[in-house]
């Protein structure tokens, strides 16, 4: 697939995405079929399709549900800030009333050129949902490896407002495929906690805020309660001057040369613990490559031990029973780097897939060889 800018590839890609819409949310399955009528001709559209081409004729786009998603974001958070007066307003905020009484009126209302917050987003925001379940791709082998006492250095790549970098000091409430509690590190020992984005976004500007509301579906309530409390851990975190996250600026394939820079503050028991959740699909191709060599060439550098890259991503079979895996990747003491997939899970993990001789494998090649304690009984 080459690039997508504008409505390039846009009717396939809004098909794939409603595949999934169907199982997930009946309100935004409806909206994007309304949508997808609007753009081919179906309906009167009122000029939406070429305000749409232009929102985006300067914008690229590497992950098929990118675009649509982000209308639907753009659509939630223009109705969380207008409230109950916004068309779609009870399908989309509320959530309580049946789909089927959604109307093509009602989707023509919510895309009128007149609303103006509606149309900034589109053309200048990206879905960043920040979801502090999928902290489990770190908090999870942390324990597994008995980093918890050691001091980090912690990075998180592709952060968007941060709420990962304090996840350890919020409840855990993952379980593993038997139903037992998933045993994760909390409240870990850190010099740093540092976040990088090309688009960080900030807890204490309510705008930004909203916008990371927008991109939680409509009813998945206990996803927005997880935000909610993260997001009072971090501005709290702030205020306070305790554990401060440190955010910036900086492209993905920029990060290496920044995390070898890091690797010169470590005490010397300290480990850098790079960390990205969901962010592959958001690169272009040849940006994903470029960055996944240097990620290796800094492991290569780091020395064993002393840096550890853990990953949470949609795995190569993203359509089955377990979407994600969790896994990560170390300097070994044989001089190569070696990749554990310790476990596999959701895209909003709270139900992990245990590999107990991966996770035992990981433990004692990240230790040198040696025995430890079997981290999953």
């Amino acid at each position: 697939m080459g690039v997508r800018r504008g409505l390039l590839a846009w009717f396939g890609d809004v098909d794939r995405v409603r595949q999934t819409l169907g199982a997930r949310n009946h309100a935004y399955l409806r909206i994007i079929e309304y949508v997808r009528a609007l753009c081919d001709g179906s309906l009167e559209g009122d000029g939406f399709k070429e305000r749409l081409e232009h929102a985006w004729r300067e914008r690229t786009f590497p992950a098929y549900h990118e675009r649509p998603l982000l209308l639907l974001a753009a659509m939630r958070c223009e109705a969380l800030a207008e409230g109950p007066r916004h068309p779609l307003y009870r399908w989309i905020v509320q959530g309580s009333v049946d789909a089927d009484s959604m109307t093509p009126a009602h989707v023509r209302e919510a895309v009128r050129v007149e609303r103006l917050g509606f149309w900034v987003s589109l053309a200048t925001r990206r879905v960043q949902t920040n979801d502090v379940s999928r902290s489990v791709g770190w908090r999870w082998p942390v324990q597994c490896l008995g980093l918890s006492g050691r001091p980090l250095v912690l990075v998180d790549i592709g952060t968007a407002a941060g709420l990962n970098l304090l996840a350890d000091q919020l409840p855990s409430g993952w379980i593993d495929e038997h139903g037992s509690p998933l045993d994760v590190a909390e409240r870990v020992r850190t010099i740093r906690r540092i976040g990088y984005d090309t688009h960080p976004l900030d807890v204490r500007n309510e705008e930004d805020v909203r916008w990371l509301r927008a991109c939680i579906w409509p009813g998945e309530i206990d996803r927005l309660s997880r935000f909610e409390s993260a997001v009072n851990l971090f501005r709290a975190a702030l205020e306070s001057g305790r554990d401060w996250p440190e955010l910036s600026t900086l492209s993905a394939r920029l990060v290496p040369q920044r995390l070898s820079g890091l690797m010169e503050t470590l005490p010397g028991n300290g480990v850098l613990l790079a960390v990205q959740s969901f962010l592959r699909s958001y690169l272009e191709p040849e940006q994903r490559t470029d960055y996944e060599e240097k990620m290796a060439t800094w492991l290569r550098t780091s020395g064993p031990g002393r840096a550890l890259w853990c990953v949470c991503e949609p795995s190569d079979d993203p359509g089955g029973a377990w979407p994600a895996e969790v896994h990560v990747s170390f300097l070994a003491r044989t001089g190569s780097v070696e990749s554990f997939v310790l476990g596999r899970c959701d895209y909003h993990p709270t139900r992990v897939s245990v590999d107990p001789v991966m996770v035992d494998t990981c433990a004692r090649e990240f230790a040198g060889g040696r025995p430890l304690l079997r981290a999953v009984q």
